[in-house]
C-alpha cells in the first residue's frame, strides 16, 4: 500500500484528529464505513460529501451534515451499489 506522503507540492502532514476538518469543496469518504459520526460531522468543511463508501455516515452524522448545510450524495446514487 502506497502514501501521498512526501508527495512534491503537497502540503505538511496533518494530524489525523484534523484529517476531517480540511477545507474542500467535495468530500469523498470511500473506504469504511461509520467513519464520519456525532463526534466528527461538526468538523467537516465541505459543501458536497458524495458517499463513496457504503454507510459512511451514522444517522447522527447525517443530521449534523444536514444542519450544517453540506449536501450529501447518500451511497445508494453516489457509488451505484458498489
Amino acid at each position: 500500500m502506497g502514501s501521498v506522503v512526501g508527495f512534491a507540492g503537497a502540503e505538511d502532514r496533518i494530524a489525523p484528529e484534523r484529517f476531517w476538518s480540511v477545507a474542500c469543496d467535495i468530500l469523498i469518504p470511500a473506504a469504511l464505513g461509520q467513519q464520519i459520526t456525532k463526534d466528527n460531522a461538526g468538523q467537516i468543511r465541505a459543501y458536497i460529501m458524495l458517499e463513496g463508501a457504503n454507510g459512511p455516515t451514522t444517522p447522527e452524522a447525517d443530521d449534523i451534515l444536514r444542519d450544517n448545510g453540506v449536501l450529501v450524495v447518500p451511497d445508494v446514487i453516489a457509488n451505484a451499489g458498489g
